[in-house]
This record gives C-alpha cells, sequence and structure tokens, in this order.
C-alpha cells in the first residue's frame, strides 16, 4: 500500500523479494498506490519503509514459499496469493535508531556575507545496506535539505496568527542544484538492525545533522557563533560588525 515517492524503496522491496525467494530481480514485479490489489497504508515517512514494509514482503514471501512448498507451482491461470502486515519487533541485541555524522569544509566571504561549502562527507550508519546506489542518493538528498535548512529556507510567521507569510517555494529560497554541494557518502555497516536482514532507516539521517555541521563550519570560520538559521549574509555582517 505504501506509495513510493522519491527514495527508491520500490527497488528496494524488489530486491528483498527476490533475494528472499530465490529469483531473478526481473521476476518480481512490485505494484505499489493500486488500492484495487493493495492494503492501506499510512504513507512513506518517518524512515521506516525498508524496516516495515520490506519485512511485510519477507513474511509474504515466506508464506509463498510455503504455499509452493504444500501444494506446488500453480498451473495454468491458478494463483497464490500471500499476504503480510509489517509488525517488527525489537528484539535484544537490535537496534531501530541509526547514527550518522557529517563534516563539512566551508569558505565564508567577509566582505560580501557569503557562505560557500567547499567539501562535504556524510559518514552514516544504518545496519545492512539493501541497495548502496538509492541509500547513498537518500543521503544526498537530505544533505542538501539540511543546507536549504541552514543557509537558504526562511519559513516567515505572522507573529500574531501563527500563519506562514511566505506564499511559494519561490520566496522561501529552496535550495537548488547550484546550491547543493558534492556529497561523498561513507556507509558503515552493521548487522544488528531490528528491520529484515539487519537493516534500519536512512530517511532523515542526512539532514538532521547538515544545520548543525555547517552553523560550526561557520563559526570556525569566523568566530562568531550564528544560532538563528538561516544563516544569511546579513546575519553574517552583523556578527563581523
Amino acid at each position: 500500500g505504501v506509495t513510493d515517492v522519491g527514495p527508491g524503496a520500490k527497488t528496494t522491496m524488489n530486491i528483498i523479494a527476490a533475494d528472499e525467494l530465490g529469483v531473478a530481480l526481473s521476476k518480481v514485479k512490485v505494484v505499489w498506490g493500486d488500492t484495487d490489489t493493495c492494503p492501506y497504508s499510512v504513507g512513506e515517512s518517518g524512515s521506516r519503509t525498508t524496516s516495515m514494509t520490506g519485512e511485510a514482503v519477507v513474511a509474504a514471501a515466506r508464506d509463498l514459499k510455503k504455499q509452493i512448498a504444500d501444494k506446488g507451482m500453480p498451473r495454468g491461470s491458478a494463483l497464490l496469493t500471500a499476504s503480510a502486515t509489517p509488525r517488527p519487533r525489537i528484539h535484544e541485541g537490535k537496534i531501530r535508531n541509526c547514527f550518522g555524522a557529517n563534516f563539512v569544509e566551508v569558505e565564508v566571504d567577509a566582505e560580501l556575507g557569503a557562505v560557500k561549502i567547499l567539501k562535504f562527507v556524510a559518514v552514516h550508519e544504518s545496519g545492512r545496506i539493501m541497495n548502496p546506489l538509492t541509500a547513498a542518493s537518500q543521503v544526498k538528498g537530505g544533505v542538501a535539505m539540511g543546507v536549504g535548512m541552514a543557509l537558504h529556507e526562511n519559513m516567515i510567521y505572522d507573529q500574531r496568527t501563527g500563519r506562514p507569510v511566505v506564499t511559494g517555494y519561490y520566496f522561501d529560497r529552496v535550495v537548488t542544484h547550484l546550491d547543493a554541494p558534492d556529497v561523498q557518502v561513507e556507509f558503515i555497516e552493521a548487522d544488528d538492525g531490528y528491520g529484515p536482514y539487519g537493516a534500519k532507516g536512512i530517511g532523515e539521517a542526512g539532514m538532521i545533522t547538515t544545520p548543525a555541521a555547517i552553523s560550526n563550519a561557520v563559526f570556525n570560520a569566523i568566530g562568531r557563533r550564528i544560532k538563528d538559521l538561516p544563516i544569511t549574509r546579513d546575519k553574517i555582517l552583523g556578527a563581523l560588525a
């Protein structure tokens, strides 16, 4: 029932199903978001899709293998159906949380107040990595969001009503390709994840530590601590005045 909103979960579920069934990836077809065939889902969020939906895929695949062992392969137009609801439990020695550390080198123009990211390294431990390419892309996407939070995006609210004054992405200065840095991603794999085959979540990990890393780098560069995000040119020039 979950719909892939971009992190590559559809490919990951394909990998899990193929591995559990012992067949080639090309033999597995993943269908998402079809309310005629898929059960209800609360959505893809909380860095939980691989752990929870993946656990359901494993359970359903094992059920299907048991049916084949008991009944044999279906013939003609006959079908075998297996379903499962994800209810992963954190057993002793297993961990739900992932871990990560981001490192950034910046250059600050003391006359213009501009911040340029020179180098960005993200090191993350998210259990067993099912798909290195999509996992690295998840981290890079999270870093881009964190860069926006740290240096660009500024949601302004009406102090009386609490409603946002910013009415669109253009005025909120969302990060573009020109703003996103090249990110070197390194994974430290562990087998203590509570998800299938030791997997953990990874979706938000790249974003959470990025603003702090950039803020610390700016502080290291100018010797002034700016605690109010985003760290804009006027704030840097004001701190240096």
